[in-house]
This record gives C-alpha cells, sequence and structure tokens, in this order.
C-alpha cells in the first residue's frame, strides 16, 4: 500500500512538473548550473570577422555574482550558468585598444578607447561588435529572453540567438586634389571631437571629446590623393565639434599643420557607423629653398596659407608627439 501511494506521489508530482514547465511558472533552487546554448547571428553585421567574443551575464537579483564567459570564433559555444534572470552583454574581445569598466551594473557596462598620448589623445578602437538582451531567465525547462524588438522567445533547447551590431564608428578620410603634394614626404592627420566611450547596453556615445592620430597614404590611383581611416565610438554628448588637423612633413624635415572644420560632414552623415570626410583641392606649403643657405631666419617659417610651422623636436617613433 505504502509503495502504491509513494508511486501516486510520484507520479502527481511528475505531472506538476511537466505542468509548471510548459506555463514557465517554475520554483527552483539558486545555483544549479544549466547549460545553454549563445549563437551569434551576424545579420546586422554580416562582414565582421572576430576571434571571439564575451558574454556577461547581470544578475536581476541581488546578492547573485555576475558570471562571464570567452567564446573563441564568431559561432557562439555552450555555457553553464545557474537558474535565475539575467541581463546579458556581448563584445567581441580581440580589440587591444579598448577597455571595459562599470562590470557592476547592465545599464552602466562601459567600452573606452585606450589613452595613448599625455594630452589625451586615444588609439583607435578597431571596430566593435556588441549586443544587449534586457532579459534572460534560465530555468529547468529552457531558456525565455526578450529580444531587442519587444519579442519574447521562449526555448526548450536552451538557445539563446544573439544579433551584435557595430559600435565604433570608422571615419574615412580623403584629401582629394592636393597641391604641391610632390613636396611633402608624409602626412598625418589627427581628428578632434570624437567620443572616448561608448555605454554598451544603450549603444549610445559618453565621455569627454578625445582625438584620434592616424597616417594619410598616397593613393595607388594618384600621388594628388591621401586616403587613411580611424575609429572611434562616434559623437559624444552635447554640442559637437570636430577638427581634423593635417600635418605635412616636408622633404627639408619641417613639419607644418593646417586645421579644418569638418563638423558639418561628421554630423549629417549619412551612415551612422561610416563617416566620410572630404577635403578638396588642400594645398601644401610650397617651401622654396633660402637664397642665402647660411641664414637661419631665410625661408618659409609660419602662417603659409593657413600652414603653421611646429616649432618642437619631435620623435618620429612617437608620432603623437607632434599635431597636437
Amino acid at each position: 500500500m505504502h509503495k502504491h501511494i509513494s508511486l501516486i506521489s510520484a507520479l502527481l508530482f511528475y505531472l506538476m512538473l511537466l505542468t509548471a514547465c510548459s506555463q514557465k511558472d517554475i520554483v527552483y533552487d539558486n545555483g544549479i548550473p544549466r547549460e545553454i546554448s549563445v549563437r551569434f547571428m551576424w545579420d546586422n553585421a554580416p562582414a565582421a570577422n572576430v576571434d571571439g567574443m564575451t558574454l556577461y551575464f547581470f544578475p536581476v537579483s541581488e546578492g547573485t555574482r555576475l558570471w562571464r564567459f570567452n567564446i573563441s570564433g564568431r559561432d557562439g559555444g555552450k555555457i553553464e550558468i545557474p537558474d535565475g534572470t539575467y541581463s546579458m552583454i556581448a563584445v567581441n574581445n580581440d580589440l587591444p585598444g579598448v577597455r571595459f569598466s562599470s562590470p557592476e551594473s547592465y545599464n552602466t557596462f562601459l567600452a573606452s578607447a585606450r589613452i595613448t598620448a599625455e594630452n589625451g589623445d586615444i588609439a583607435p578602437t578597431g571596430m566593435l561588435y556588441g549586443a544587449a538582451i534586457d532579459r534572460v531567465t534560465v530555468t529547468p525547462c529552457g531558456v525565455s529572453y526578450i529580444t531587442p524588438q519587444g519579442t519574447v522567445k521562449d526555448c526548450s533547447h536552451s538557445l539563446v540567438r544573439c544579433y551584435p551590431d557595430s559600435l565604433s564608428t570608422q571615419y574615412c578620410v580623403i584629401l582629394r586634389d592636393v597641391e604641391n603634394s610632390d613636396k611633402v614626404r608624409s602626412v598625418r592627420a589627427r581628428l578632434s571631437g570624437v567620443a572616448t566611450s561608448l555605454l554598451i547596453a544603450s549603444a549610445q556615445s559618453s565621455g569627454s571629446p578625445g582625438a584620434s592620430q592616424f597616417t594619410l597614404n598616397r593613393s595607388d590611383n594618384s600621388t594628388n590623393t591621401f586616403t587613411g581611416k580611424t575609429t572611434a565610438f562616434g559623437t559624444p554628448p552635447g554640442e559637437p565639434s570636430f577638427l581634423l588637423y593635417v600635418n605635412a612633413t616636408m622633404h627639408d624635415g619641417k613639419v607644418y599643420t593646417k586645421s579644418f572644420d569638418v563638423t558639418s560632414q561628421v554630423i549629417n552623415s549619412p551612415w551612422k557607423r561610416t563617416v566620410l570626410i572630404i577635403l578638396e583641392g588642400v594645398s601644401f606649403p610650397e617651401v622654396e629653398p633660402p637664397d642665402n643657405p647660411d641664414d637661419p631666419d631665410v625661408g618659409i617659417d609660419v602662417g603659409i596659407d593657413g600652414w603653421e610651422l611646429i616649432e618642437i623636436d619631435y620623435d618620429t617613433s612617437n608620432p603623437s608627439s607632434y599635431g597636437q
């Protein structure tokens, strides 16, 4: 008799568990690890080629820990995480120019560009890809989560589909129809006004404006065209102002700089994550040899059509020492 009662009790418990699973109304013990699969869907960034992704699971309830997982490649993989409700962030982990901070909070989780110079110039961030899912619930019956579009997904196979998107902004600079290009040995640029950090969950730029330096190379198709690019975190909050400093090193070793206001090109870009900056007809200084080579005051020094001579001894191994 006792055996029948035990069997009936077990069957009733099993039926109750099945009913609970079908309704996703579960009482479960925290701390039990569950295996779930995370799949990265690259519909929003089909050209992305990442070495790996890092997942951050921020617990919604207090008193539980943050979970972090590294997954190699771009496809995804399996992880084990205790039952619970989390907010999830995924970012690629192959960018030496980016550091992550404020991991205690989903809404304040921050990506920041690395500072490379005393004047606050930043390293190019590279292309950061990220995705955020506000609610992921892990249960014995699978996972449920809310997509960025607000759709609730229930998956008994414990699969979470994650859609990373481009978060960095790429700035492409073109100097076209350049005059006196034969007078210069090399050209560098410094774009100021870019955001130095970004909130991953909201994909919003933050932080004070910074500047990024990069090289402008002669085009293979024309010696009168120079091109270059850098990456940062878009337009910072407030009233944006973007200046492009062009630094020209002449054949005699002198370095001249000239600034161009490119604010309108940046803020009016038709593409959110790709900004094209084009300057037409830039004329480099036409430096002439002095009549008296022994006279150091003879020749062109400053104020050449807006170009200014940089009066410093710069170290070619440290590009940040000029163009400031």
